[in-house]
């Protein structure tokens, strides 16, 4: 009676948690062989997939340096802070809308790139149905499975991964979404120039101020550089630096992390039901 007692009281020293451990091997051991199964299940039904990355970088800006000579000593020209913030907010805007409902609603109207998408599968095990999404579910999609980190020691680079069953359709995705995502920035910007266009070009008819109008005239040649950029045939806020590429194993599920993790959750498990057992 005594020792029944003892094996039930919650134990003081690790010797006694030792000995009541060993009192429910039992239970953990179908514990961590249940766990040791579901996990060899998991692993042979789970869908693999692959890592696709790809680098990309801001566009060098068109230098200023025969237009400074032209201007003087004009403060606008001499100052590169708006270099550097037109680079910041086109790396700012590039990461906002890759993963947008604007840029997955050009990837819905695409059959093939939704049948592919439909070929992944949540969890590893349960399909999906792109082709019954709107621009936000497909953009919710997007933000799951694509990443945006900064380069280690790079900060004006951006590493874009994705994970997919077929590793040839991740690159090409991939390309896709940069493709649209830059050409959609590029025609926000040339909206943006022709409605400053327009608003400097009356500005100048109305002025009767020649330092305003000498002032505006700056502000018009600026725009005309921002528009010979905006018009290039090349990339416009982010250009590809490295490639897409595929990873060489496959990225998900992990055998070693998926088994561990299961023969520890189906021990504790047993553990749990060898005390309640006992009690």
């Amino acid at each position: 009676m005594d020792d029944t007692n003892h094996n039930t009281q919650a134990p003081e020293t690790l010797a006694q948690l030792t000995q009541q451990l060993w009192g429910i091997k039992i239970f953990i051991a179908i514990g961590a062989a249940l766990g040791l199964c579901t996990a060899l299940i998991y692993l042979a039904m789970a869908q693999t997939t692959y890592k696709i990355t790809m680098i990309v970088g801001p566009v060098p800006t068109m230098s200023k340096a025969n237009i400074v000579n032209n201007a003087g000593d004009n403060a606008f020209y001499n100052s590169g802070d708006a270099t550097t913030t037109l680079l910041n907010m086109h790396q700012s805007t590039y990461r906002t809308i890759l993963r947008s409902p604007r840029i997955a609603g050009l990837i819905l109207k695409m059959p093939d790139h939704v049948n592919a998408i439909s070929q992944d599968k949540k969890y590893g095990l349960i399909s999906i149905h792109p082709s019954q999404w709107s621009a936000d579910d497909m953009s919710k999609y997007f933000e799951h499975h694509i990443r945006m980190t900064p380069v280690h020691n790079a900060t004006d680079l951006i590493k874009i991964s994705y994970t997919h069953p077929n590793p040839d359709f991740g690159q090409t995705l991939l390309r896709q979404l940069h493709a649209f995502t830059d050409e959609t920035i590029r025609n926000d910007h040339k909206k943006l120039i022709d409605d400053r266009r327009r608003y400097i070009t009356k500005a100048l008819s109305e002025t009767l101020n020649l330092d305003h109008k000498k002032a505006l005239g700056y502000l018009l040649v600026d725009l005309e550089r921002e528009s010979i950029m905006v018009n290039s045939d090349h990339s416009y806020a982010m250009r590809v630096i490295d490639p897409p590429s595929s990873s060489a194993r496959p990225f998900y599920p992990r055998t070693n992390i998926v088994i561990a993790m299961m023969l520890f959750i189906g021990a504790f498990c047993g553990t749990f039901v060898g005390f309640c057992f006992k009690r």
